[in-house]
């Protein structure tokens, strides 16, 4: 007698096709920088926020399960700001803003985060976040 079994498995966020896990340490650790565009790039403050220099902005989604739960691109309703608090759980959407030759033409390149933990000293201390982001994402 021959059997067969096929066996299906359910995946979660560290498996979302193009995602990159990362742990950046905040400014007063190390300063990780994720750069985006140019000379833009996302870094982690000594406050732990989420922090991006030049032209870009991040809107937070707030608790989330994971990466797959930050599956679209936010509206222009004023919720895009330079600086938010990076906690276990958050989840993100970070824009910049990439000029077209010149100041009066542009569009915007996103890129999805997920935060699943704090990167902690031996004493207790936050010396960062642990991220799963996808760069370019298109909704």
């Amino acid at each position: 007698m021959v059997f067969s079994f096929i066996v299906v498995t359910a995946c979660e966020d560290d498996e979302v096709i193009g995602s990159v896990n990362l742990s950046m340490r905040n400014w007063g650790n190390g300063g990780t920088e994720l750069y985006m565009s140019g000379s833009d790039y996302l870094y982690v403050d000594n406050a732990n926020n989420f922090t991006f220099s030049g032209q870009g902005e991040i809107y937070s989604l707030g608790q989330v399960s994971g990466l797959h739960e930050v599956d679209y691109i936010p509206e222009n309703n004023g919720g895009w700001v330079k600086r938010v608090a990076a906690y276990p759980g958050g989840g993100y959407v970070v824009r910049n803003k990439v000029w077209d030759g010149d100041y009066e033409n542009y569009h915007y390149v996103y890129m999805r985060v997920y935060v699943y933990d704090y990167i902690e000293s031996v004493e207790g201390g936050i010396l960062g976040v642990r991220i799963t982001y996808q760069m370019p994402f298109v909704s």
